[in-house]
């Protein structure tokens, strides 16, 4: 069976949106907020990716709740 007969009933629930002024700040802050703890810790290069934590944290502000939503918020600086 081919990809486009697999996904021929499946429906997007949500519409891809545009990322604000806000956000693209928010997230360079959060890298070089990531970076500098990163290099303070071990002092040493280091290498990580600011982008696939903000991947990690926006899927665990899908399950979160209360007071973890609002620390995993404040992180990423929404």
């Amino acid at each position: 069976m081919s990809a486009e007969e697999l996904s021929k009933s499946y429906k997007r629930e949500i519409e891809p949106t545009s990322y604000t002024d806000a956000f693209k700040t928010n997230a360079a802050e959060f890298s070089f907020a990531l970076y500098r703890a990163a290099m303070a810790q071990n002092g040493e290069n280091s290498l990580l990716s600011p982008l696939s934590a903000l991947y990690v944290l926006g899927m665990l502000s899908m399950g979160a709740d209360g007071e973890t939503l609002a620390q995993i918020e404040q992180a990423v600086g929404m």
